[in-house]
């Protein structure tokens, strides 16, 4: 896996004139509040606050031996696995798709927990698809420093994404890579899907 892993970072090394430069960032983040604050609203826009609730609320009340940690290897793996990756989502907290690999560790999690509890996850992951509850809106969009409470439903996850696949669809043609108009089309295409987590 680590040899498959670093294998699919020779091509964009190479293309950094085989340095470590793509593994950094021009955005800029003001302080570990800021990081913390954008690391638990796009958690609740990838979850849902339904499927939080449900994660919380079993991780209180579960016996230790619902989560063979001892034992089994794969429990194990599942949950470093959510650890390191929301560890390194608290780090780069920029779009709720990069989440998608806790998604695959919590389902090996879910899947060695009781019956009831998958019926209640898969269930409130489905209600998230359709509608979810945005918790606040920033004090300037795409640059938050702080944020205000503010609760709103919104199109879930799915739907959201549809409706700015098919506004992107009605747009015509992608401009060339590179271009200026590229770079606008990319950052409606985010604006767009940034509906899941900030409250207008």
């Amino acid at each position: 896996t680590v040899m498959v892993g670093l294998a699919c970072f020779v091509p964009v090394w190479l293309a950094s004139d085989r340095t470590l430069d793509f593994v950094t960032t021009e955005t800029q983040v003001t302080n570990l509040t800021t990081l913390i604050g954008r690391w638990g609203v796009k958690n609740l826009a990838f979850w849902g606050v339904v499927t939080v609730g449900a994660l919380l609320w079993w991780v209180a009340t579960r016996p230790r031996a619902d989560l063979p940690w001892r034992t089994s290897r794969l429990v194990r793996f599942a949950l470093l696995g959510v650890i390191w990756t929301e560890a390194v989502y608290l780090r780069f907290p920029w779009k709720p798709l990069h989440l998608l690999p806790a998604l695959v560790f919590v389902a090996i999690l879910v899947a060695r927990s009781p019956r009831r509890l998958q019926w209640a996850i898969g269930g409130a992951l489905a209600l998230n698809a359709v509608v979810t509850l945005t918790v606040a809106t920033p004090d300037v969009p795409h640059r938050a420093t702080t944020g205000d409470l503010d609760l709103e439903l919104r199109p879930g996850v799915v739907l959201t994404d549809l409706d700015c696949r098919f506004e992107d669809l009605d747009a015509g043609a992608w401009p060339e890579i590179g271009t200026t108009a590229a770079y606008d089309r990319a950052f409606e295409r985010f604006d767009c899907q940034a509906q899941l987590w900030r409250s207008d």
